[in-house]
């Protein structure tokens, strides 16, 4: 293996450190005996990669989170911290904050798709265009357990977030309570908004799972 490592480096024209290598060791599953050095994933770019699972490494996952919390913090709760409540934000048949941020996170995770798009493309064929948003920088990450805790991760805090604006607006109108405030986390999920004189505006929840998967179909197919 050391000497396998030293001819890659040679026909690529580098030097491989070994004050900074940690020498060779086995990649197993956790618990399992090894005869030499093991390890049960190693972080490698934006991935960590473990014997059954491409995941995305913990200091990314870290920074995400932290992106996405300071989009729910500056939509929902800012302005209504600092006493600041604009009527007509909450006047109407929805709270006008709620869509920006949907947006705002649909845009981070899926680049230009829409989440109607995103879904005609799983359920059709996955067609060969140029990707953008978050996950094509981890097209081929497949930990299902790891993308379904983010999911859940930013439903709750979404939705966590809303409640505190609920209770903030209160101390104002506590008579006038616009969608979608007072929805459970499965209505979110699905929600659609109906202003009464156009289109359903689309304003289902955002998730990690659905555009990991169509990256992945991607990728393989292309």
């Amino acid at each position: 293996a050391a000497n396998a490592l030293e001819d890659a480096a040679s026909e690529m024209g580098v030097d491989l450190n070994v004050l900074k290598s940690k020498g060779v060791s086995l990649l197993t599953p956790k618990g399992m005996p090894t005869e030499i050095t093991a390890q049960n994933s190693l972080d490698f770019l934006g991935y960590t990669i473990s014997q059954k699972t491409l995941s995305i490494r913990s200091k990314s996952i870290r920074r995400i989170k932290k992106h996405l919390a300071y989009l729910v913090y500056v939509n929902l709760l800012q302005e209504p911290k600092r006493g600041h409540f604009p009527s007509s934000q909450m006047l109407q048949s929805i709270d006008k904050g709620y869509p920006v941020l949907l947006y705002q996170m649909r845009r981070y995770l899926y680049g230009g798709l829409s989440e109607a798009r995103l879904r005609r493309y799983l359920s059709r064929q996955t067609p060969q265009i140029r990707y953008k948003g978050l996950m094509s920088f981890y097209p081929i990450v497949d930990d299902e357990k790891l993308l379904a805790s983010l999911d859940g991760w930013l439903l709750s805090t979404v939705w966590r977030a809303l409640k505190l604006r609920s209770a903030l607006w209160a101390q104002y109108y506590p008579d006038v309570m616009p969608q979608p405030h007072g929805m459970s986390r499965s209505q979110l999920l699905q929600f659609r908004h109906n202003p009464g004189n156009g289109p359903l505006e689309d304003l289902r929840f955002p998730s990690f799972r659905r555009i990991s998967k169509l990256m992945r179909r991607a990728s393989a197919t292309y």
